[in-house]
């Protein structure tokens, strides 16, 4: 069930099954999808940091036997790589909100997520892509400085073999992290903010309601008292 599918429900149901049924549920399942959104990240971080963890050893052994001295800043880009995601996630973990009621809480937890996870990746250019590209810059450019006596046709043809194709792997990479923002990310932000705005209207209608109770009770009182 989506937070579109919870919203729905929440909303096709009266005030009075709101407080006796609807809550547990929604909470139930609010709680539930938000925990599968959490632990595919999780997942996604721990097989990227991992990925640049490894990438940055095999650069590391290609400096030591001889690839050339740039490659260790390919190793130290994986490395920043697997650090900002380490520590995006610590940072972001330590961050508590404070709600009175449990569903609200949920929601508003799960949004906040949602829109961390929106400018993780509408930046990824400048924490994941650029590192690594500025230092593979530095590895063509010293491997063009070594062969600058080889022919201009050979270095061309060299160039177009390695050099296009990296910048092709780096807009894919780009766009793929645009394209889930915009398709994945950006909805379910959407869908998750209708649904809060739906629950506090609720809880206004409810407190609104006790509120009118209140008043007339007081009245009563009064009025028994003037008697």
């Amino acid at each position: 069930m989506s937070t579109d599918d919870l919203q729905r429900v929440w909303q096709s149901q009266d005030c009075g099954a709101r407080i006796a049924i609807d809550p547990e549920v929604l909470l139930r399942e609010v709680r539930r999808n938000s925990e599968g959104f959490r632990q595919a990240v999780l997942r996604r971080d721990i097989i990227e940091a991992g990925m640049a963890v490894i990438m940055a050893g095999v650069c590391a052994y290609l400096a030591l036997t001889g690839a050339g001295w740039p490659m260790w800043l390919i190793a130290a880009s994986m490395l920043w790589i697997a650090g900002f995601m380490s520590a995006d996630r610590i940072r972001h973990k330590r961050k508590t909100l404070s709600l009175g009621k449990p569903i609200l809480l949920c929601v508003q937890s799960s949004l906040e997520d949602v829109a961390h996870q929106i400018r993780l990746l509408e930046n990824v250019f400048w924490w994941y892509l650029l590192p690594p590209g500025a230092a593979i810059a530095v590895y063509y450019g010293y491997v063009a400085w070594l062969a600058r006596s080889a022919p201009w046709g050979f270095l061309l043809v060299t160039a177009a073999r390695t050099v296009l194709p990296t910048i092709l792997v780096f807009l894919v990479v780009w766009w793929l992290n645009r394209r889930a923002v915009r398709t994945e990310l950006v909805p379910r932000k959407r869908e998750l903010q209708e649904l809060l705005l739906a629950l506090a209207n609720d809880e206004e209608e409810a407190r609104t309601q006790e509120d009118v109770v209140r008043e007339r009770h007081d009245s009563n009182r009064k009025g028994d008292s003037t008697i």
